[in-house]
């Protein structure tokens, strides 16, 4: 849920349930015959037909309570026409007709495998999605984009246009870059805020041509928080590096967040970035960081217990915790409890609690994998979860816990 949604609204199934009716009647307004399904527990729309088309609800009513009262009509009748026209229209067979309508799409390395997940849960087969690594946290995709939709492109796809991910790339970012110099606003001296607005500005961050043509000291430092949000500056304008974090770390509580890394442009490479530890800077850009990969697991927890109560599955989901310690900086960490199946996140520190609660200490994710296997073997599933069924022995734990921190 958005930030805003979260702060201001606590959603009822009632509500979701109204709002969900008017979507429908819209949508039947519009000529829609078919019969759709509506899964209230998963709050998505699908047609009968099981054309693969999914209509997950909740950015769509969170974006609903953001926008202005008299402004909802017409922000139903887009969610409509994008309805209609992913539904009807197919994606034309033709690479030569087809490119004009590519653009790039830029995604947290995480998406792959919520994707995977999602299947799962539907019980579907999860679609190949081909994506390039744009560095070690960000991927770039390609999308087919029509009239207020987007739908995008899988390997069959690419298969039956018989080209490949870097030749549909090469053209996807033209067709971005054709239309025109990105629009940077610039709230103080130095920050630029880009201000297209077309749902691709996180997306400009591949355009990194662009980027360094705008003026700032140092290094070109850039964050992409969520889909509608990409931010620029130096790394020597500090006034204009703390707004950058007070917006990143709001940008990153919307439900379309990417990623809370700050990176730096050298050489046309975007290189994840922090200012020294000794700055003061330091502990603002650490924990965008932290919340980012908090946001991931998260994502990752809800799609896991959906799929636990499918399957009987009865491990515990760890959270991603982030701790704040003012003289070192923020740091993650999960707890261990006794006596449980647990799927833990990789966080730099473990705390080990019995099941009732009751702290033994806590020991480094580094040392703790020295001595238990099981932290050393990761599961299958991005982000990464460790499965662990043995609590360390009382003799193990004496070796690895020191006084709680």
């Amino acid at each position: 849920m958005g930030f805003l949604s979260r702060l201001l609204f606590s959603l009822t199934p009632s509500e979701r349930d109204r709002f969900t009716n008017e979507l429908l009647g819209r949508i039947r307004a519009a000529g829609e015959t078919g019969a759709i399904v509506y899964n209230r527990e998963r709050f998505q729309l699908r047609p009968e037909s099981g054309d693969g088309l999914v209509l997950n609800l909740q950015n769509v009513f969170d974006d609903y309570r953001q926008t202005m009262p008299q402004a909802r009509p017409a922000f139903l009748e887009q969610v409509v026409e994008a309805w209609i026209s992913v539904h009807r229209r197919k994606i034309l067979e033709d690479f030569a007709e087809a490119r004009r309508n590519l653009l790039p799409v830029v995604r947290p390395k995480t998406y792959a495998g919520l994707v995977a997940l999602q299947s799962q849960i539907d019980g579907t087969d999860a679609p190949e999605i081909p994506c390039a690594a744009l560095n070690d946290e960000l991927i770039l995709g390609v999308v087919y984009q029509m009239p207020g939709a987007a739908r995008i492109v899988t390997a069959d796809l690419l298969d039956g246009w018989n080209v490949t991910l870097y030749e549909t790339l090469e053209v996807a970012r033209k067709n971005l870059v054709d239309r025109g110099k990105p629009p940077f606003s610039s709230p103080i001296r130095r920050l630029y805020v880009c201000d297209a607005g077309d749902s691709y500005d996180a997306t400009r961050i591949a355009c990194r041509h662009l980027i360094a043509l705008l003026p700032v000291e140092g290094e070109h430092v850039v964050m992409a928080p969520n889909r509608d949000m990409l931010l620029v500056s130096g790394t020597h304008e500090p006034a204009a590096l703390v707004v950058m974090a007070m917006l990143a770390d709001h940008g990153l509580d919307d439900a379309r967040h990417i990623s809370g890394v700050a990176f730096r442009l050298a050489n046309d490479e975007l290189i994840p970035w922090l200012p020294e530890q000794t700055d003061e800077l330091y502990a603002k850009f650490q924990r965008l960081r932290l919340k980012s990969a908090a946001n991931h697991y998260a994502d990752q927890g809800v799609l896991l217990q959906q799929l636990h109560a499918q399957t009987g599955e009865n491990a515990e989901i760890a959270e991603f915790d982030v701790i704040e310690v003012d003289e070192k900086g923020p740091f993650s960490r999960c707890v261990w409890k006794q006596g449980l199946s647990q799927l833990l996140p990789k966080t730099e520190k473990i705390v080990f609690e019995t099941r009732a609660g009751n702290r033994l200490g806590t020991t480094t994710w580094n040392d703790a994998a020295v001595l238990v296997p099981e932290l050393r073997a990761p599961m299958n599933i991005f982000p990464e979860r460790y499965r662990v069924e043995h609590f360390p022995s009382p003799d193990c734990l004496e070796l690895l816990a020191s006084p709680d921190s």
